[in-house]
């Protein structure tokens, strides 16, 4: 393999491995309340993705696995949209609007976020 060829296979396999960590985070904001219920780290995630999304405009790993992808590959079809839109048309061939991901990713984020304080706050009480 040349030289140029492996550096194309490691940022293939690293941009693999983003997305893989990236599904992780998503399962984790989606399903935290059953898999994690009260555990800070759900909480975490969701704060952290929210404030990606607010203050760039998209989440961080999905702008690492683009630039990781772009090094290897001279054309990436639909990935300007983000991770979820890219994945789901590379899996199933359709995938929903940018301006639907975004605008329902924001409101999940905001009222998970919210529903994960009030949770906490009424089983503190309860405790008390």
């Amino acid at each position: 393999m040349t030289s140029h060829g492996l550096k194309h296979f490691i940022y293939a396999r690293l941009a693999d491995l983003i997305a893989l960590g990236h599904l992780v985070i998503v399962f984790i904001a989606a399903f935290g309340w059953w898999l994690l219920p009260h555990h800070p780290l759900h909480f975490i995630v969701l704060l952290l993705t929210l404030a990606s999304w607010i203050f760039t405009g998209s989440c961080i790993l999905s702008q690492l696995e683009l630039w990781l992808r772009k090094k290897y590959l001279t054309v990436i079809p639909n990935y300007k949209y983000g991770y979820l839109h890219y994945h789901l048309r590379h899996l199933t061939g359709y995938a929903p609007s940018l301006r639907f991901i975004r605008i329902w990713g924001l409101i999940y984020l905001i009222s998970a976020c919210i529903l994960w304080i009030i949770s906490i706050y009424s089983v503190t009480t309860v405790i008390i």
